[in-house]
């Protein structure tokens, strides 16, 4: 895969995803190769942070992009997209769902949620801000409200 290389914060979009195993674990310092479909010779080997987490700008004219890890050995294609800010929400399960972190109907429909499904979420959002696992609901909602409000 050639020289591996840490992404530099740079100026501009940036692609920013949060690698997993099967178990819901990090995939922390992943070796992987990262290419743009739409840019030809686009290639670069990187890898993930502590904490599972890629970063890869973002070019003009980028729209789709394949990662391709060694261990484990998958492919996992990313599409670009600009989405709508979130609708404004209230309550820690609207604040997760519109941060993605938790998978249910629109902020507008929300009505109960399964507290288990809510504790996964939090988890979640927990590992992806590299907070600490004990870290109370009161201690993450200031950063919650924050994150979710400055979208």
């Amino acid at each position: 895969m050639g020289k591996v290389r840490r992404s530099p914060a740079v100026p501009g979009p940036v692609l920013k995803v949060r690698l997993e195993d099967n178990l819901g674990e990090p995939l922390a310092n992943a070796v992987y190769g990262f290419s743009w479909r739409e840019i030809p010779g686009h290639h670069v080997a990187s890898q993930t942070d502590d904490h599972g987490v890629l970063i890869e700008p973002i070019p003009a004219g980028a729209a789709t992009g394949e990662v391709k890890l060694q261990d484990p050995s998958w492919t996992v294609v990313v599409t670009v997209a600009t989405y709508p800010a979130p609708p404004p929400a209230d309550g820690l399960a609207a604040r997760l769902n519109n941060l993605q972190m938790i998978a249910l109907a629109p902020s507008a429909v929300l009505t109960a949620v399964d507290p288990h499904e809510l504790s996964l979420a939090l988890q979640r959002y927990k590992a992806l801000k590299a907070l600490d696992p004990s870290t109370t609901v009161d201690q993450v909602s200031p950063k919650l409200v924050d994150d979710h409000d400055h979208l």
